[in-house]
């Protein structure tokens, strides 16, 4: 969309009169009036009984001299036309929160008010230019829906009032415009001016996470002006904590290996392994030895950090034999080594920071969510245990010779913990959005915010799961028989018990979110005539989230504008 407006020619514009809408130059209004001598209230304001000096206003109930000019609200509240309304009640709407309605056939009147300003606006763009003020009664006004502003309007607050009579006796913005997480925005105005004269805009902390609070937005208007107003954005929402990580899976238990036989041959054990992705499974327990030694526990996945295999277990010899009994006894197979743990998770490094985004529709976003964990390792799979040897070495008629244990596969290893994930950014805390727009702040009128929102602590990694246990050997066998007048008793190995699988690592944790952004304008295309004593304050940045081992987010600005051109009001 092509520029609105000239920065060059705002200071010129700032002491013009509004014009079109209904927005004129209600001071120069009230001085010319004043010069005059046509404004005094006469009695002190009092409850005189409108005498015949008061014209067609007697129902305004006080003595008053009643101007031939057109009566604007203005900076006192003056009634210079002596109808009862500091203002005239044939170009507006009147609207109050308490006792107003916005039923069919209610239209506005002074003794017919609105109930909400959506109503009052709505009217005013189907008078197509015919009236083009609204007068708000003291209270707090929030909208059923958010309040949107698309024609050109002058709004103007303080208004008491007792039957018919609307005067505006104090200083202050007391009629509130409340809304959240946008209080009040002004949309596509160009062709006409908007005023907020005695308007308190207000915008609320949502419970969402990290939502923003934003008071003021206009978004390509040709000219909104600020006269004794409030523009107020509420804090920021905080940020979600991160979530923890999931804890790692268990490994798998190792299978037994086979029991040693007379006939058979024993097999090992299967290893273990657990269900998730990249798990290692423990080593196949070695077989029982058949007149020989046992099988050798394999290792553990992965290869090369694997639990190492059990021993082979020794075949058996026959001992020397004693009053011809001889024994013939096998070696047992050794026990595989447990697997090595997985390696801890990398924490999140980065921590949340920035002020956010503000995307083409005057939308604000987070964009200070602090990075996630890594997975811990996971850890590695139990060595599987050697078979045990059989026996006897060399086969003797007669003799029975059984075989050894299969060696326990070896456990699988546990599951590395999920990282802990960031936490999100705290959301904005904005009095002013300005798109491809001119503002103008009259130097009766102050800004703040309340503060951006506490940045979510990152969550934590995961512990990793426990190592399977290694499955156990297969038992020995035992056999007998006679040969050459000697009789013999024989007993084969046992087989070894499978390695523990290694505990998986713990996940890394994540890192904070980002404080959210404390910022009384932001500006794209826009600019702002100011003067230099208008009263800015914007609140802290909200803290960064905090990290179990992370980094911590960073906390959100705390400033006077982004992306402004500024016009000092004092400037020639």
């Amino acid at each position: 969309m092509r520029n609105l407006w000239k920065v060059g020619a705002l200071s010129a514009v700032f002491g013009a009169v509004l014009g079109m809408g209904g927005c004129q130059d209600f001071d120069a209004a009230y001085e010319e009036c004043q010069d005059a001598g046509r404004c005094d209230v006469k009695d002190g304001g009092g409850g005189g009984d409108g005498g015949s000096d008061a014209g067609d206003a007697g129902d305004a109930g006080y003595d008053c001299v009643p101007s031939s000019g057109p009566d604007f609200p203005d900076e006192l509240g003056k009634d210079t036309d002596c109808d009862g309304v500091d203002g005239d009640p044939a170009l507006g709407f009147f609207v109050d929160p308490l006792s107003g309605s916005d039923d069919v056939g209610t239209q506005g009147t002074r003794d017919a008010p609105l109930k909400t300003v959506s109503r009052a606006l709505q009217l005013v763009g189907q008078s197509d230019g015919g009236k083009s003020l609204v007068y708000l009664a003291t209270g707090t006004y929030s909208e059923p829906t958010p309040l949107e502003v698309t024609v050109p309007v002058s709004l103007h607050g303080g208004y008491e009032h007792s039957g018919t009579n609307w005067l505006r006796p104090k200083s202050e913005a007391s009629s509130v415009l409340v809304g959240a997480p946008y209080a009040v925005t002004v949309r596509n105005v160009i062709k006409g001016p908007v005023l907020f004269d005695r308007i308190h805009i207000r915008s609320t902390t949502l419970g969402t996470s990290g939502a923003p609070s934003v008071a003021l937005r206009a978004v390509n208007v040709q000219e909104l002006r600020l006269r004794d107003s409030i523009v107020e954005a509420g804090r920021g929402a905080n940020g979600t904590d991160g979530p923890a990580g999931d804890a790692g899976v268990a490994g798998g238990q190792g299978f037994p290996g086979d029991d040693g036989t007379l006939t058979n041959s024993p097999e090992g054990g299967d290893g273990g392994i657990a269900s998730c992705e990249g798990a290692f499974e423990g080593g196949r327990g070695g077989g029982g030895g058949i007149l020989n030694s046992g099988g050798l526990g394999a290792t553990g996945t992965p290869d090369v950090d694997g639990g190492t295999g059990g021993t082979r277990g020794a075949v058996g010899t026959v001992d020397a034999c004693v009053n011809n009994r001889c024994n013939c006894e096998a070696g047992d197979g050794g026990t595989g080594s447990r697997g090595p743990d997985g390696h801890e998770g990398t924490p999140g490094m980065d921590g949340g920071a920035g002020p956010g985004l503000m995307r083409p529709e005057a939308v604000w976003q987070d964009q200070q969510t602090g990075a996630s964990g890594r997975n811990g390792g996971n850890g590695g799979g139990g060595g599987g245990g050697g078979g045990g040897g059989g026996a006897c070495e060399t086969a003797r008629t007669g003799v029975q010779s059984p075989r050894g244990g299969g060696g326990g596969g070896g456990g699988g290893g546990g599951c590395g913990g999920t990282g802990g994930q960031g936490g999100t950014g705290g959301g904005a805390s904005i009095a002013v959005i300005a798109f491809n727009s001119q503002l103008i702040v009259e130097p009766s009128s102050r800004l703040l915010t309340q503060g951006g929102g506490k940045g979510g602590n990152g969550g934590a990694g995961g512990q990793g799961g426990a190592g399977g246990p290694g499955g156990g050997g297969g038992g020995f066998t035992t056999g007998s028989g006679v040969n050459g007048g000697k009789s013999y008793f024989t007993i084969s190995g046992q087989g070894g018990g499978g390695g523990e699988g290694g505990t998986g690592g713990l996940g890394g944790a994540g890192a904070g979110g980002g404080g959210g952004p404390s910022v009384i304008f932001w500006c794209s295309d826009a600019g702002i005539l100011l003067p230099e004593s208008t009263p800015l304050t914007p609140g802290e940045g909200g803290t960064g989230g905090l990290s179990p081992g992370g980094t911590p987010g960073s906390p959100g600005v705390s400033q006077r504008d982004l992306g402004c051109t500024f016009v000092d009001a004092g400037t020639p």
